[in-house]
């Protein structure tokens, strides 16, 4: 090892957190102090005290929420210790001029989002840019938003995407903590760049441990909305850019929200598709007509239109009023309505990974093909009191559906307290566990219990 070597060594950074430092790619955050009751959130800024209770008020003649947001912890400063007030449910939110300024800076990157901004000249639809849609957006003046190269205005197009996933794991049993992303994707990207993980704009992430409720999300969303609105009316000025030395000026817009469908109803302000009034967000079909397929007799929603009754149930001043405005309309106040663009009618994407990997295959794959039926030596979560006893009562009760909720493990261990013996049968699934307990527990009081596993395939009350 020469000198040069070993003080390389010396210097180079061992955390991750270091080198992100020293190569300054540390993402420019803002953060919010969110209530931990209601989620109201507060803005942290240099020189300014946060808050020690939350004063949000849900109506204008309510008490005050009054949940503490903030606490005093023993921070290092400039060569000493001191106390500082510090948010308890930190919400952070990036800077979204920041993340286009950095995506800017890469080589051919300008280039690429300027070619974008042109039309597909012919009928094929081959990305979301050929829909009618993106034709018709207009800028504050008025004016086509996307016009070719046209102008000297850099405009960028935005996809915005709300989820919420368990960061312990995605699994159907244990601990369970909701977390929620808020990720933008550029639309003239195209697709083979446009969902690279470095091109993805991270707006923020909703904090735990609970998903918030319909009225609560919106004070996540709304520091974001201002952003997006505030880039589409004034523009961001970059001093510099890779086409020009003298600096360039550039204007976003949102055209698309794609989420699943539950959280498209919570973000957007429309009753749920569960609603017996109002399943519909781009109609008001009432939901004992679900059956009517007579496009033409249905009655169309309007943007003025629900953008009106949004309006009015953000001013209603109790609780009940809301509740009475949100029967009639099926709408609430969405923090959305604050972009004069916006439109609900016509801002709804479909998300296949949902409508189709986590809804048609999953349930084909877990409950038809049987693959998430796994066996208690497998989990290594033993069989609880308080399992058996719901599953007796699902028993019963001959409760179908409760006894499918019931895990491989406790199922057979009701079989062997109801003197089943399973034998060497040990890959039966879920289906074939619950029909031998509900056959068993009928035929038991005819015939007495049941000796062994091969009584069920001679009756022929199996089905495997």
């Amino acid at each position: 090892m020469t000198a040069h070597n070993e003080d390389l060594l010396k210097g180079f950074p061992k955390d991750i957190r270091t080198a992100r430092k020293l190569f300054d790619v540390e993402p420019t955050t803002t953060t919010y102090a969110a209530c931990p009751t209601c989620s109201a959130t507060y803005r942290i800024e240099e020189g300014k005290t946060l808050p020690i209770n939350c004063d949000w008020k849900r109506f204008p003649n309510a008490k005050p929420c009054g949940t503490k947001i903030s606490k005093l912890i023993l921070r290092d400063g400039d060569g000493d210790r001191q106390m500082v007030r510090v948010p308890i449910r930190p919400f952070l939110i990036q800077d979204f001029d920041a993340f286009k300024a950095s995506l800017l800076s890469r080589p051919g990157m300008e280039a690429i989002l300027d070619r974008g901004t042109l039309f597909n000249d012919t009928e094929d639809m081959w990305d979301i840019k050929d829909g009618t849609r993106v034709n018709e957006l207009r800028g504050p003046d008025g004016a086509t938003f996307w016009d070719g190269l046209k102008r000297r205005e850099l405009r960028l197009l935005w996809s915005l995407s709300i989820d919420w996933f368990n960061p312990r794991g995605n699994k159907a049993a244990g601990k369970s903590t909701s977390t929620g992303s808020i990720a933008m994707a550029c639309l003239n990207l195209p697709p083979s760049l446009r969902y690279k993980s470095e091109n993805l704009f991270l707006a923020g992430v909703i904090p735990g441990p609970k998903e918030p409720s319909v009225e609560e999300v919106g004070q996540f969303v709304e520091p974001i909305v201002d952003m997006l609105d505030r880039s589409w009316k004034e523009g961001t000025k970059f001093d510099c850019t890779e086409s020009s030395d003298c600096g360039r000026t550039e204007r976003s817009m949102l055209v698309v929200i794609v989420t699943d469908l539950v959280a498209s109803r919570k973000i957007t302000g429309v009753a749920s598709h569960s609603s017996k009034n109002f399943f519909c967000s781009l109609c008001s079909l009432a939901k004992p007509n679900i059956n009517n397929l007579d496009q033409t007799t249905w009655p169309t929603r309007t943007r003025a239109m629900q953008k009106k009754a949004a309006e009015e149930w953000r001013d209603a001043t109790t609780k009940k009023e809301r509740k009475h405005l949100f029967a009639q309309t099926g709408v609430r106040w969405s923090p959305f309505w604050k972009l004069d663009y916006y439109d609900p009618t016509k801002m709804g994407g479909v998300d296949t990974m949902h409508n189709l990997f986590l809804g048609l295959v999953q349930f084909h794959v877990r409950q038809v093909l049987g693959i998430e039926e796994v066996q208690a030596e497998e989990t290594g979560r033993p069989v609880t009191d308080k399992e058996i006893n719901g599953a007796k009562q699902a028993l019963a009760t001959l409760n179908t559906k409760a006894l499918d909720r019931a895990r491989i493990p406790v199922l057979r261990e009701l079989c062997a307290r109801n003197r089943i013996d399973l034998g060497a049968k040990k890959k039966l699934k879920k289906k074939n566990l619950v029909q031998i307990l509900k056959v068993g527990h009928l035929l038991v009081a005819f015939i007495g219990p049941m000796r062994s596993y091969s009584h069920f395939e001679k009756l022929g009350t199996h089905s495997g």
